[in-house]
């Protein structure tokens, strides 16, 4: 699971490539886990180059 505390102005965070936004810390533990993909959206970060 990550954390879904709110987002106070001062937090480090991330925007990830579906436009989610999270702590960067607990991004950092979600990646670590080995999980691949947005934790709301499941939207995959393994993105294959353009053509």
């Amino acid at each position: 699971a990550i954390c879904l505390e709110t987002l106070r102005d001062d937090d480090p965070i991330r925007l990830l490539s579906c436009d989610h936004i999270f702590h960067s810390s607990c991004l950092a533990k979600w990646f670590l886990k080995r999980h691949e993909t947005c934790p709301l959206c499941k939207a995959s970060f393994m993105r294959l180059p353009d053509k």
